[in-house]
């Protein structure tokens, strides 16, 4: 039969290269491309044009019960294996037949032949495992590489592969697969041990990597360093070089894999590594910074409240601290009063009791105790359910740990820290606390013998601190009239509570005051003789808060044209010109305009002022002073418990509860001094 010239035009850009035959409704030939006489075994000399010269005669009829039950409607697919025509080999062609009938395409039946000679398999494996998206070169792990090789032998029936691989350069082989249980046999090793291939016959020991099903032959191909992959054929015939040579190129193919697999893992190892050093450094570069910091405040301060205060706040500013505080011994020596406190959950402290006789309390209580390190990696693995864990997990706090500050003769308290969590306080800020505990213990000390020694002596300054755009001169130039202060308390949050006398009406103090950048908040107490009492909180540094945090008392500070010119009294101990550099650190151009020695009772009620600040927390002595100058305790009042508490940010019951506990106290060092 003829083909149309258009038919074959359109049909051999297609399919000239596959080995393909057409047969049209009636079965007549209309075309057999050159690779399907290839696979038959057959070199037409011109082309061929009857679909039995490649089919054995034998085999014709399966071939023609196919195609009738395609064109019967039977269905649109058919397959069947015959024998070629031309080939003496024992060979075997698989012909899959597809329904086009109905496509005027087409118009007929296409028949598919494909070799299914061990050869032809066998080179169908190679190109299967072998291809770069889908084969043993696209796997992510040794498992999946020897899945990648089982799989791509899936189509040749009489060849079953598995492989040994062993998990590091050292390690014994081990079969990989679903029915691997043991160690790898002796031709294994020996293929493994000589890096050539073995052969072994059906009298050798099952090969474990191998399906447990029977065959004639076993051979065994090293895998580089990796380990060793092995074949079972059915017929002992199958051996064949094609064979060997294409388990080789597979091998090498696996080998090569696994090769890239284990540089990626050792790549991923090598940046773990180096991630977890760079992170070490990066932790104590911080805790190194931390220290610096903290040992100037420290030993800046000239009182024990301002060390104990300073040392909380800067370690709740470092990184993985959540929670600071220091704690003292109650007057009754039965428990821990929290002194200072600072970060988050700063309500911890003082909703646990830190009992000194609780073997299982609290870290800072046996701490003290102890008179060693207490660390707790994990405060939810405790073995008895306390209240004191209890409410640290509430807060959010996982980890703890307490160092006593001071000897056995006289300690001075114990600081604790808490992260939020597991582990976080571990390697370098352990260190580090551990260190500024034994910088804290030596300041206290220093500070309690200056306080002997200077008896009621005092020393005070005055200073030019230039700063033409200092919060009070602002708001002198806002409000056009005299600005005097009052009192500075700066907080731990980082912002100051300045309380400032102004004569000028409150309300145009308060709207020129918010309408400077670095006030926060500002807020009318009342009206005296001499102008206006108001309340600022200023969010950036100020100058009477600076000298405040620098452990000066400000007694008075007036603005300039210039600046800020304030009187501030110090300890006679402090080196006044460490003070004067602290204060240049923020101001640099700050003059020392005098200095006087006085004796006056000033220091004594410095010394009763540090005694009664170092009962107080930090929010009972913020929370004291801003009900004593909004007039909560006037009669009548002019502000409420809930006007002050709403001024600091918490809820009328802690603002009662913080100023009744610094009364009580108050009270306490009133009549105790008596």
């Amino acid at each position: 039969m003829t083909l149309r010239p258009d038919t074959v035009d359109a049909f051999e850009r297609l399919v000239e290269r596959l080995p393909v035959a057409l047969l049209d409704p009636a079965g007549e030939t209309r075309y057999v491309s050159p690779a399907a006489a290839a696979v038959a075994g057959v070199s037409p000399a011109v082309p061929l044009d009857d679909v039995g010269r490649l089919v054995a005669p034998a085999d014709l009829p399966a071939l023609a019960d196919a195609f009738a039950s395609l064109v019967d409607g039977d269905g649109t697919e058919a397959c069947v294996t015959v024998r070629p025509a031309g080939r003496s080999d024992g060979a075997a062609v698989a012909a899959a037949l597809f329904d086009f009938t109905a496509d005027p395409a087409v118009g007929g039946v296409v028949v598919l032949f494909t070799d299914e000679t061990p050869a032809a398999q066998v080179r169908r494996l190679v190109r299967a495992a072998t291809d770069p998206n889908e084969g043993v070169a696209a796997a992510d792990s040794p498992r999946d590489a020897v899945d990648r090789i089982v799989a791509a032998a899936s189509d040749v029936p009489w060849l079953e592969l598995g492989c040994y691989l062993r998990d590091g350069a050292s390690a014994p082989l081990g079969p990989v697969g679903p029915s691997a249980d043991d160690d790898a046999e002796p031709v294994v090793r020996a293929a493994d041990r000589t890096g050539e291939r073995h052969v072994v016959g059906p009298d050798a020991a099952a090969l474990n990597a191998l399906p447990d099903r029977p065959y004639a032959g076993g051979i065994a191909v090293p895998m580089g360093d990796h380990g060793v992959l092995v074949a079972g054929v059915r017929d002992r015939d199958d051996v064949t070089p094609d064979l060997l040579t294409g388990l080789s190129l597979v091998a090498t193919t696996g080998s090569l894999a696994l090769d890239g697999l284990a540089a990626g893992r050792t790549l991923r190892r090598s940046r773990e590594r180096n991630r977890r050093c760079r992170a070490e450094a990066d932790r104590l570069a911080a805790a190194t910074t931390t220290e610096r910091r903290v040992e100037r405040r420290v030993l800046a301060a000239d009182s024990a409240p301002a060390i104990r205060q300073a040392v909380c706040t800067e370690l709740a500013a470092a990184e993985p601290v959540a929670l600071a505080w220091f704690g003292t011994v109650s007057p009754g020596g039965s428990e821990l009063d929290p002194a200072a406190v600072a970060g988050d959950g700063d309500a911890y402290p003082s909703a646990v009791t830190f009992e000194l006789s609780d073997e299982s309390g609290p870290p800072a209580a046996r701490a003290l105790t102890e008179r060693s390190v207490v660390a707790e990696r994990d405060l939810a693995a405790g073995s008895a359910p306390a209240d004191w864990r209890r409410a640290a997990l509430d807060t959010g706090l996982r980890s703890a740990l307490a160092v006593p500050i001071g000897g056995d003769e006289g300690t001075h308290g114990v600081l604790a820290v808490y992260g939020r969590a597991v582990g976080a306080l571990d390697g370098p800020i352990r260190a580090l606390v551990e260190h500024l505990g034994r910088v804290v213990a030596y300041a206290l000390t220093a500070v309690e013998l200056r306080a002997l020694a200077l008896g009621n002596t005092t020393v005070e300054l005055e200073l030019s601190v230039p700063a033409p755009n200092s919060l009070l001169a602002e708001l002198a130039a806002a409000t056009d009239a005299t600005v005097s202060f009052e009192n500075a308390a700066p907080n731990r949050s980082g912002y100051t509570r300045l309380f400032v006398t102004v004569d000028a009406p409150g309300d145009r103090v308060v709207a020129a005051a918010t309408d400077i950048d670095s006030v926060a908040e500002a807020r009318h107490l009342t009206d005296r003789d001499d102008g206006a009492l108001v309340e600022v909180i200023a969010e950036d540094e100020t100058v009477p808060g600076t000298l405040a945090s620098l452990g000066a008392v400000v007694t008075d500070a007036e603005t300039t044209g210039e600046g800020v010119r304030a009187t501030v009294t110090v300890a006679r101990s402090v080196d006044v010109r460490e003070f004067v550099d602290d204060v240049r650190e923020h101001y640099p151009e700050t003059v020392l305009l005098a200095r006087r020695v006085r004796e006056t009772p000033v220091e004594a009620d410095r010394r009763f002022r540090r005694r009664i600040e170092s009962q107080l927390t930090d929010r009972q002595y913020e929370a004291l002073q801003a009900a004593h100058y909004g007039g909560y305790f006037e009669s009548p009042r002019r502000q409420t418990g809930s006007d002050i508490a709403a001024t600091l940010d918490i809820t009328q019951p802690t603002f009662a509860n913080h100023v009744r506990e610094a009364q009580r106290k108050l009270l306490a060092a009133l009549f105790r001094s008596g």
